[in-house]
């Protein structure tokens, strides 16, 4: 549903784009009789015309009579204390307007007490309520913040000067003392020192304010109406002639269609428009063909070019005698070939998803296939073609991802002549298709308006419309909550494919964004809306600022929001707030719809629906509309390449990685780092704060384990030539290339041993060669992991004066562990004790690897084992044998003696490439030989 709200009208400060009447000042007014002990209960009627309503209060609506004392007194910024409210009961079905309310009052209202009496003494003064329809967002009682803005409301305000003009307000006085204006004075407005006043009994009363005066009301039971906007009501046409209907809408939006005022945006020609279509409208009207009337209106939406401005014919299909008419003026977008197409950010447009037993599979085409010709026409020619779409594209970049999908799309029965060339080939073939009709593709879908998980650590939500808004935002408030609880740094809001719905909804899920001493203010922009009384629009300021409800904990970590072209109106302003306020980064691959208006619906003869746009929001700093016609741009642009296409199909999302990877990078940039020193001392370099050294300060991990930093001084061997050493010590290791820093040059390589992707610098300083380690088992962090762990170590290096090269030690002996150790898992070639010596039949059979986190995987013949293991630079290793699998391994397995032998382990060595464990006591030795080793032998 494009659909946002013209309830955003009457939520904010109920400025409602009305005017006063004239106002009459008076001297004295009358007394309010006084017997009784006044309203004790209100019964009312609500009413509406506007389509949103019952579309969107769909699950909690409310009748509440809410504090007002902040708004008489000036006050729009703030929201009510809510302790004064009173809820009450619809008593009809709120789905049928009109329908009927009760509110039973208390013995005493507990609202906030203004003094409006005009005099110079201070009086207690009176409680001041509106009374409202509102929608309970918040899941609260009694409604708060937010969810105390009115839909519809007992009294209108002037949109300009915020004065109340016209309607209702429930007063309580707590004794007889207190006044209330009975007129507006002779400077018309209310609340001024020139306002005539009124003694009020004690207890409640309503106040009708009409035509510039103001009655009161002190019956036990008294009447409140409540209402709509009327600028938020539905025009209705249907009772006109096509001819004449046409006539009324074009004139109707001459003056009503808010982009008229804002040269570049959606600039329309409505002379032209009007003699271009008016010919198809006779001619529906002589036949008296209702569906070639709306499929003209349809192509007249379709050159306005706005997303909120189009035709919805659902209506029409009720008509047996219609609905074939209209299903064969849109066949077009109902017929394919069974092969979508995109366009490459290199120009090239390609053939993604080929449905098998297709047309476009039957005749060859496969992923990839550039598309280079369509019936004849060259792809610019074909581009260029008129077409009557199925949907309404509201920017330049949605609509021509929308024509590129029409290149192949016609109704059934089409033959159409496709040029095209096949992956890796330069020659240009033809083939004819014959379209079928389009088959939607099966997705899964969710009966819940919204859902959440959490993924890598990070919180995930997504929901298609901000619809069924008391359930969506009751789910939202719980995923908020589970994410503070669980301390989940980063959340991701995916609103790709969302078409959009309640502003209600929207600033209910922006406020628990903020905190109340960051809230978010929404005075970045200004509402831009149409008074229908004066015949002008108005530009009015907004005021409120949004956090979360009382007694919530908002989430104030980072927040990643995925958008695409089909994140439509509320979608596309939320995403607007978030960051246009800083709070949040956009991420997609497209720009947002470009729908950046509020939506009304005009009845049309037939009983079809044409949308316009009636208002819109104005950017304080572009003082243009906020986004209309461009959309929200991403700030990480997701590239659209034969790559990701191809990682979709495989089931990837790319979009999501790239929103998972900049939540991932806005972690690592708020690492700060702290000097630590190394190798006895005599190095010192940069160690993100917080990180956990190892036992012997060899190698710093971050506090949840993926990502290790590791110094050391090379003296395995005598050697000083970088390539040289990494390659003795990793025969398939891979340089990167080098690096220059104030202290010299770093040799860089990589390699992955074992699940685990390593960094290596190497650099050699007064003879000396230093290897600088940075590890991790998530391929996806080692881009990061260079950039703001490693880096920064290389950067920040240092060597002490005084330190002289380490000599290097004999290659029987002890090597430094995270070089050594961890290199490869270990493959058990032979046992030697003073009993016997043996060798072992299967080595690939009894292995063991040591990971560089302090944890060890053993396989045993055919059982499996974990654990973990210590050690240090003298060469001393403990082996603490964990959970192991029970199977029955064949006769003559080794299993149970491998693993119990290990965990009497106390030393190691390594000779010649071969690694020696020791057992304690004299034991026994383990001879193990690389994985890599014992491959290549």
């Amino acid at each position: 549903m494009k659909l946002h709200t013209l309830l955003i009208v009457a939520l904010l400060a109920l400025a409602l784009n009305f005017i006063p009447a004239t106002a009459h000042a008076q001297d004295a007014c009358p007394a309010i009789p006084a017997d009784g002990p006044g309203v004790q209960r209100i019964d009312g009627q609500g009413s509406y015309s506007f389509w949103g309503i019952p579309a969107i209060i769909v699950d909690q609506p409310v009748v509440a009579m809410v504090d007002d004392s902040l708004a008489a007194q000036g006050v729009q910024a703030a929201f009510p204390d809510p302790h004064g409210q009173v809820l009450g009961m619809i008593t009809s079905d709120f789905f049928t307007s009109p329908f009927s309310f009760t509110i039973n009052l208390p013995a005493e209202g507990l609202g906030a007490q203004v003094d409006v009496d005009q005099d110079s003494a201070a009086d207690a003064g009176v409680q001041i309520y509106q009374v409202g329809l509102a929608q309970n967002l918040l899941n609260t009682v009694p409604l708060v913040g937010i969810a105390q803005g009115a839909v519809l409301a007992s009294y209108y305000r002037d949109a300009v000067t915020n004065a109340i003009v016209a309607g209702a307000l429930v007063l309580y006085a707590p004794d007889d003392q207190q006044g209330f204006p009975c007129g507006y004075g002779a400077d018309g407005e209310l609340f001024t020192a020139d306002d005539p006043i009124a003694a009020l009994p004690q207890g409640f009363t309503v106040a009708h304010i009409a035509d510039g005066a103001i009655t009161f009301d002190r019956s036990p039971v008294a009447s409140v109406e409540i209402f709509e906007s009327p600028s938020g009501a539905n025009p209705d046409f249907s009772d006109q002639g096509i001819v004449e209907s046409f006539n009324t809408l074009i004139d109707f939006l001459r003056e009503r269609y808010v982009f008229n005022n804002f040269e570049g945006v959606n600039d329309v020609d409505w002379d032209a428009l009007y003699d271009t279509y008016l010919p198809r409208v006779e001619a529906a009207e002589a036949q008296q063909n209702v569906a070639e009337y709306a499929l003209t209106l349809l192509d007249l939406a379709h050159d306005i070019g706005d997303a909120h401005v189009g035709v919805n014919l659902n209506p029409l299909a009720a008509d047996p005698e219609v609905l074939p008419l209209v299903l064969e003026g849109v066949a077009r977008s109902r017929g394919g070939i069974g092969a979508d197409l995109v366009e490459l950010d290199d120009g090239r447009i390609i053939v993604t998803d080929v449905r098998p037993e297709s047309p476009a599979a039957a005749a060859g085409l496969t992923f990839g296939a550039q598309i280079v010709g369509v019936d004849g026409l060259s792809i610019d020619e074909a581009l260029a073609q008129p077409v009557r779409f199925g949907a309404f594209p509201g920017t330049t970049e949605s609509k021509r991802a929308l024509a590129v999908q029409y290149l192949v799309k016609q109704p059934a029965g089409t033959d159409l002549e496709i040029a095209y060339q096949l992956p890796d080939s330069s020659e240009v073939m033809t083939t004819t298709v014959t379209a079928v009709p389009a088959i939607a593709a099966k997705t899964e879908s969710s009966a819940m308006p919204m859902e959440y998980r959490l993924m890598d650590g990070i919180g995930y939500v997504t929901w298609k419309g901000f619809e069924r808004t008391g359930i969506a935002t009751h789910i939202f408030a719980d995923f908020i909550k589970v994410m503070g609880q669980q301390q989940i740094p980063g959340i991701i809001i995916d609103v790709r494919g969302n078409g959009g719905g309640s502003a209600l909804m929207e600033f209910a899920v922006l406020s628990y964004l903020f905190s109340p001493e960051n809230p978010l203010s929404l005075s970045i922009a200004d509402r831009y809306s149409y008074n229908p009384l004066t015949n002008e629009f108005v530009r009015d300021p907004y005021t409120m600022q949004l956090s979360a409800p009382p007694t919530t904990q908002p989430y104030l970590g980072d927040v990643v929001v995925l958008v695409n072209q089909h994140c439509v109106s509320a979608c596309e302003f939320m995403s607007y707030w978030l960051q246009a306020s800083g709070r949040a980064t956009i991420v997609g691959q497209y720009s947002t719809e470009g729908g950046g208006g509020n939506v009304n619906a005009i009845t049309m003869p037939g009983g079809f629906i044409f949308n316009y746009t009636a208002g819109t929001d104005i950017d304080n700093e572009t003082d243009m509309p906020t986004f209309q016609a461009v959309g929200v741009v991403p700030d990480v642009r997701v590239p659209v390449t034969e790559e990701t296409e191809q990682r979709k199909l495989e089931g990837g999302d790319p979009v999501l990685e790239a929103g998972i990877d900049h939540l991932r990078r806005l972690a690592f940039e708020r690492l700060g780092h702290e000097p630590t020193t190394f190798v006895s001392g005599t190095v010192t370099s940069a160690v993100p704060t917080g990180w956990k050294p190892n036992a012997d300060g060899t190698e710093y991990t971050s506090p949840d384990d993926p990502i290790s930093l590791g110094i050391i001084a090379w003296t395995a061997s005598a050697e000083t030539d970088p390539d040289a050493i990494m390659a003795g010590a990793y025969p398939e290791i891979e340089k990167a290339g080098e690096i220059e820093t104030d202290i010299g040059t770093w040799s860089i390589y990589g390699s992955e041993i074992n699940g685990t992707y390593n960094v290596y610098s190497v650099i050699v300083i007064g003879g000396q060669p230093y290897i600088v380690t940075a590890s991790t088992t998530d391929e996806r962090l080692v881009p990061l992991m260079a950039e703001f762990i490693l880096a920064p170590a290389l950067h920040d290096f240092s060597v002490a004066e005084s330190a002289a090269p380490a000599e290097a030690t004999p290659a029987n002996e002890r090597i430094t562990l995270v070089i050594e150790l961890t290199t490869n898992p270990w493959l058990w070639t032979s046992f030697t004790d003073p009993a016997e010596q043996f060798d072992v039949e299967t080595p690939e059979d009894y292995t063991i690897t040591f990971n560089t986190d302090g944890t060890v995987n053993i396989k045993a013949d055919c059982n499996n084992a974990s654990g973990s293991y210590t050690a240090d630079d003298n060469g001393s290793l403990s082996i603490e044998i964990g959970p192991m699998t029970r199977a029955m391994c064949p006769p003559g397995s080794r299993s149970d003696e491998f693993v119990q032998k290990l965990g009497s382990v106390a030393n190691f060595f390594f000779e010649n490439g071969i690694l020696y464990l020791d057992m304690m006591a004299d034991g026994g030795t383990f001879q193990l030989a690389s994985a890599s080793e014992h491959i290549s032998n």
